[in-house]
């Protein structure tokens, strides 16, 4: 599928960003990181990601809430000229693992809640399912990430690949309004990414057509229900839905109508119907 430059790519070419060298490191950094099996095809989006990270970590919010970013951030521009693609990347996966931990706090409701269902506190799903969703989130898309935390996954799904909506659905308060930060600092707007407090059984996935999820819950008492209530709302979805799940706990609940379309260990990726042909049995 062919796109166009986003936002971010023109932002990486502009004469604005934390810093002057900042550009020509970003795009080198996504050149390096090509040579590695996993980003091969990749290197814009790689730009991308760092892109956001880094204005993310500069910025005012970022240093007052995660001052160890900043010099983190720097480190990862540095590399670029005298590192390995492996340190690189290691730099990389640190300051996005480090920026999806901003603002991890539930409320003892909350927690009570979330133990409830035997549930997880958010997890980093890594690169691979944001670089492997360029295939399948198109502008009129609607997706959806059950369990955001502070909606970094989201965010970087909306920068990279600018479609309908977002529905960023999280228990905890502090999660969301650390998101909204995230959200207001790298321009989404608002109509475009919206935050549902609340837990993911609540939730109708109707209305979407990519889900996003890494393991919310272990699949065991009322985590079990969870994952049977999540694949039967999805069954009953009126049109063709793509799963992307990460420690897949899912994929064993979903019925017939789906097929794997991808897997890497980590990440596994479903859709219904119209790609059942392209994909394999589950």
């Amino acid at each position: 599928m062919h796109r166009g430059p986003t936002k971010m790519c023109q932002d990486i070419d502009s004469p604005h960003g934390p810093a002057p060298f900042a550009r020509h490191s970003l795009k080198l950094l996504g050149s390096r990181l090509a040579a590695l099996p996993e980003y091969r095809d990749h290197e814009v989006q790689v730009a991308q990601v760092a892109w956001a990270l880094v204005r993310i970590a500069e910025s005012g919010f970022g240093r007052s809430i995660a001052p160890e970013c900043f010099p983190l951030a720097r480190r990862l521009l540095a590399s670029v000229g005298s590192g390995s693609a492996e340190a690189c990347e290691a730099l990389l996966l640190e300051l996005y693992s480090r920026l999806h931990e901003l603002g991890s706090s539930y409320s003892a409701e909350e927690r009570m809640r979330l133990d409830s269902i035997h549930g997880y506190i958010n997890y980093p799903g890594g690169l691979s399912p944001i670089l492997q969703a360029r295939s399948w989130l198109r502008p009129e898309s609607t997706s959806v990430d059950l369990g955001a935390g502070n909606g970094l996954q989201g965010i970087l799904l909306q920068e990279l690949y600018p479609h309908r909506r977002t529905i960023q659905v999280e228990l905890s308060g502090e999660l969301i309004a650390t998101g909204r930060k995230i959200q207001a600092l790298l321009g989404i707007p608002v109509e475009r990414l919206v935050w549902a407090h609340t837990d993911i059984a609540s939730v109708s996935l109707r209305s979407v057509d990519f889900v996003y999820l890494y393991r919310p819950a272990r699949p065991t008492g009322e985590g079990e229900a969870l994952y049977r209530r999540i694949a039967e709302n999805l069954e009953a979805a009126p049109f063709d839905v793509v799963v992307f799940s990460v420690a897949d706990c899912l994929g064993s609940y979903l019925g017939g109508g789906f097929c794997r379309i991808y897997t890497d260990g980590h990440l596994s990726c479903y859709a219904r119907s119209a790609a059942k042909g392209a994909g394999e049995p589950k």
